[in-house]
């Protein structure tokens, strides 16, 4: 999906520091892409989930966790430690370390603890209790343990996500590079909103020759269960 990138401006930055930068900036866009579907098609009003729900109920139950659990494992990744388990992670918290610049590394710095600290309080918690560990207590209902998990809601992702792009934004700057638009970035030519017009569409079809009593032309709709 994303293998054909665009060429990426990197600036002034030495070669290590470009390759980490094009690694992050490029899942950043993918993030922000699986963000925007989820929240278009879960997260927009009741009337888009009651179109979902009369078409696939169970299919788009799956679909909706799957894609909130991405984006929580990502967000997690992209903030994780420079190293775990002795290996190298892809993560925001080495841009730092790339600065000779005093002044700057401490601004980049405290851009990265920002983003550190908006994950950490309240996705990081879910990754490590429920999404990748899952925690004893927390799998088998017990209330206490549950209701120490923060809060999380959409306000909090859109949060982190603006952290982490405000980071890779100030390495892009500070090496002469462009800043980019991250929640701007990514298309819906063929995404969440088409499947939303596309089953809207169907079911207004259907409506209308079943209303019509047009049987003989039944046969060119979709199945019932669109």
């Amino acid at each position: 999906m994303m293998s054909n990138h665009p060429v990426l401006n990197t600036g002034a930055m030495s070669a290590e520091l470009a390759e980490i930068y094009k690694a992050l900036h490029y899942r950043m866009v993918l993030l922000w892409l699986k963000h925007k579907q989820y929240r278009d098609l879960f997260a927009s009003g009741h009337q888009r989930i009651e179109l979902l729900n009369s078409t696939a109920p169970a299919f788009f139950s799956i679909v909706s966790e799957s894609m909130a659990v991405s984006v929580m494992l990502d967000l997690s990744a992209m903030t994780d430690p420079p190293k775990s388990s002795g290996e190298k992670n892809l993560t925001i918290t080495r841009l730092p370390t790339f600065y000779v610049d005093m002044q700057k590394r401490t601004e980049i710095q405290k851009l990265v603890r920002l983003a550190v600290k908006a994950v950490g309080d309240t996705v990081r918690p879910w990754r490590d209790k429920r999404l990748v560990h899952h925690d004893l207590e927390l799998s088998i209902g017990n209330l206490p343990k549950l209701n120490q998990l923060p809060h999380l809601s959409e306000p909090h992702i859109n949060t982190a996500l603006v952290f982490i792009g405000d980071a890779l934004n100030r390495v892009a700057l500070d090496h002469g590079a462009s800043a980019h638009s991250y929640p701007n970035a990514t298309s819906q030519s063929a995404g969440s909103l088409a499947l939303l017009g596309h089953l809207y569409t169907s079911k207004v079809r259907r409506s209308k020759w079943e209303h019509l009593g047009r049987k003989e032309f039944m046969d060119e709709l979709p199945p019932n269960n669109l």
